[in-house]
């Protein structure tokens, strides 16, 4: 992870050059670092978090603020609401 350049965002978590399930795995072990409140940045090349990290999000009731497509780059938002059940 490295310090991130986009305002509210709290870490940054680069994926690129992992496939599933590596993304979502070092997304759940981020997210567990971070205190409510605070936003992951997960940066990925791999098509299939478009779909995995909101399910993610869905399954551990953390916020997903947004997925955005940059040519190859899939940048996904995550807000920490609380600790996973």
């Amino acid at each position: 992870m490295s310090a991130p350049d986009r305002p509210g965002v709290t870490r940054r978590l680069d994926t690129r050059g992992s496939y599933c399930p590596r993304p979502v795995i070092d997304t759940d072990k981020a997210m567990r670092e971070l205190a409510a409140g605070e936003v992951l940045e997960v940066l990925a090349d791999d098509i299939g978090v478009k779909l995995d990290l909101p399910a993610w999000c869905r399954a551990h009731r953390q916020r997903l603020l947004a997925v955005e497509e940059e040519g190859r780059l899939i940048r996904v938002l995550i807000m920490k609401v609380g600790d996973s059940p």
